[in-house]
């Protein structure tokens, strides 16, 4: 919070805070990792050999006698506060369920989004930000870069929403991480965990995702799984 305020203040400072947009939005949900002790009794965290300040200082895990919060500490506090954090949805940091992915884009817009504080629920993706700057900016996507060819964007700009408007969304939109994937449908959601079965959600009916619908509803689950394994195979074409 006190970076983004130095931001924008600073943007005042220059007189570009008129001209300039800005989004802000977070990667993933709550994580869920706990601080591990050591034959010794101190702690640590998988990463904290590689986890420094960029002034070369180097933190330390959130544990017993150590105030979490400074800029030198790097916290985790296990699953069960993961799953306050993220509460009302299921799940945490790197699960395909809404508590790893569902995250907030904050948007300031001046001259242009005149409702302050207001919120849609239209659904988006971190694939729609380039296309929304190039729209913003007034800018357009190269078909070659040197002597290749660029894939085409897959995103679709945002600024329908950011206007007030009801955009054409997404006919779909996936996700993968360490084999924890999803596809979505609209509000119908195939959801499954590294090496386990697919489950299905209405997420408008159940958006914290405890009702799996799979056996109750055995087209749709193939559907969308056909979708995602069709989305899979072409993102590892030619790996």
């Amino acid at each position: 919070d006190q970076n983004i305020g130095r931001i924008l203040g600073t943007l005042q400072e220059m007189g570009a805070e008129a001209n300039t947009v800005g989004m802000f939005l977070s990667d993933n949900g709550a994580t869920e990792r706990y601080p591990k002790a050591k034959p010794d009794g101190s702690f640590y965290l998988d990463n904290e050999e590689t986890t420094w300040r960029t002034d070369g200082t180097r933190t330390k895990p959130v544990v017993p006698g150590v105030m979490p919060g400074p800029a030198d500490t790097f916290g985790g506090y296990g699953p069960e506060w993961a799953h306050v954090s993220n509460t009302p949805v299921r799940g945490y940091k790197q699960s395909s369920f809404e508590g790893g992915i569902l995250t907030p884009l904050i948007v300031k817009w001046p001259g242009k989004i005149e409702e302050t504080g207001g919120i849609t629920h239209q659904v988006g993706h971190v694939i729609d930000m380039m296309p929304t700057c190039l729209e913003i900016a007034g800018g357009e996507y190269p078909r070659h870069y040197r002597d290749r060819e660029i894939l085409p964007l897959e995103g679709k700009s945002l600024v329908p929403i950011f206007e007030g408007k009801e955009r054409d969304g997404h006919s779909a939109l996936f996700w993968e991480i360490a084999g924890h994937r999803a596809v979505r449908k609209g509000d119908w959601k195939l959801v499954g965990q590294t090496g386990e079965p697919w489950e299905l959600y209405d997420l408008k009916a159940d958006r914290a995702e405890m009702i799996d619908l799979a056996k109750q509803k055995p087209e749709v689950a193939k559907e969308l799984e056909t979708l995602y394994q069709e989305w899979s195979e072409r993102c590892n074409e030619g790996r």
